[in-house]
């Protein structure tokens, strides 16, 4: 993992990849304990190791 943020569920720019390198990113609803449609997204970004 080499980053982590919170943004708007609405938030699109996470989607296009700027990294120049390979990266994953990974996306989960946050709060992490929110039922039903969370307002934000806790977002991961992680580059392979090898």
């Amino acid at each position: 993992m080499v980053n982590s943020k919170i943004v708007d569920a609405d938030d699109t720019t996470i989607i296009k990849s700027t990294a120049p390198d390979e990266e994953l990113v990974i996306t989960t609803c946050y709060p992490f304990s929110y039922v039903g449609n969370a307002p934000e997204r806790y977002i991961i970004y992680a580059k392979p190791i090898y």
